[in-house]
């Protein structure tokens, strides 16, 4: 990569939209103020009911590098990917309309892009304590990963599968693109880039701030979380096609979203009405029971986890 900062490459961020009035403007606020300017800010508003269309409309008349897209409701995946369809941008970043970033979040992840000669910066994932997410002091150090180092720490679930914790360049993103309509879909298209990266830098440091939410706050469930154990399954197939080895990895990442939606349904007191699924989940972890029970890599904690997924009724 011969480019450098100083060559003010043009970053595109994508923010999705969808009944977002209350935040839309603090967010936006956060992207426009941002220490590096030369960006391209996509609203794309997802048929959004409320007053966030008029927003963003109000927004885009005070400042040029603001443009709004105005389509049906087709899910979050639709909106971000009509903002890939038209982004100008040589590297693309995405934000979620209710979460802010840091003022110098593009500066510091392009720097570190172009320093490191990678296709994808990565930044660390807030820690969240009892529903609200704390910003935790650390020393910022910035590793460099090559694609069979970063796919193992992806399925040890040691970097975030986030698609707003990172700046990507265009090149890398190519055709790919969010499947409509899924839950989580963040997993897949993280993957699909992985698959195809050389090497990746992540900075040990928060420059992206969630705002939790009720569900993020209680043990709400959704049939949505069900996406996540087929995910894993998507997920599985596209590394196993990778030329290295992650059988071990990926059998544990299977087993961890199969708990992730038994343990929901146990909680939520809703095994019984989910049975089929259920049964599903548990298949799954039954068919690798022995080696995950006595497999050196797991935790005593991701032990106890799998061992109360296999028990529950």
């Amino acid at each position: 990569m011969s480019a450098t900062i100083l060559d003010n490459p043009l970053v595109s961020v994508i923010i999705p939209i969808y009944n977002v009035e209350k935040y839309l403007e603090e967010c936006v606020e956060s992207v426009v103020n941002q220490t590096y300017s030369n960006l391209e800010i996509i609203l794309s508003d997802d048929g959004s009911t409320d007053s966030s269309g008029a927003i963003a409309d109000r927004l885009a008349a005070t400042d040029i590098r603001i443009h709004v897209i105005h389509e049906e409701n087709g899910g979050s995946s639709v909106a971000r990917n009509r903002g890939l369809d038209i982004a100008k941008g040589e590297y693309v970043m995405f934000v979620d309309s209710d979460d802010t970033v840091s003022l110098d979040i593009v500066e510091r992840l392009l720097g570190i892009m172009i320093e490191t000669d990678t296709d994808i910066v990565i930044s660390r994932h807030p820690t969240n304590v009892h529903g609200q997410f704390i910003e935790m002091k650390n020393p910022e150090d910035v590793n460099v990963y090559s694609r069979e180092e970063i796919v193992r720490l992806f399925l040890e679930r040691k970097i975030p599968s986030s698609a707003c914790l990172r700046l990507c360049s265009q090149s890398l993103i190519g055709e790919t693109r969010f499947v409509p309509r899924l839950f989580n879909e963040d997993a897949v298209f993280t993957v699909d880039l992985l698959a195809k990266v050389e090497r990746v830098a992540y900075i040990d440091r928060v420059l992206y701030y969630y705002r939790p939410n009720e569900a993020s706050r209680t043990n709400n469930f959704s049939t949505k979380f069900f996406d996540r154990y087929s995910n894993a399954l998507r997920i599985d197939e596209k590394i196993a096609a990778l030329p290295f080895d992650t059988t071990v990895e990926r059998r544990h990442y299977r087993m961890e979203m199969a708990i992730d939606c038994i343990l929901p349904l146990w909680q939520n007191k809703q095994t019984k009405q989910y049975a089929k699924e259920m049964k599903t989940f548990r298949h799954a972890l039954l068919k690798g029971f022995w080696k995950n029970l006595f497999c050196s890599r797991l935790t005593l904690r991701q032990k106890a986890k799998f061992l109360l997924a296999v028990v529950v009724r």
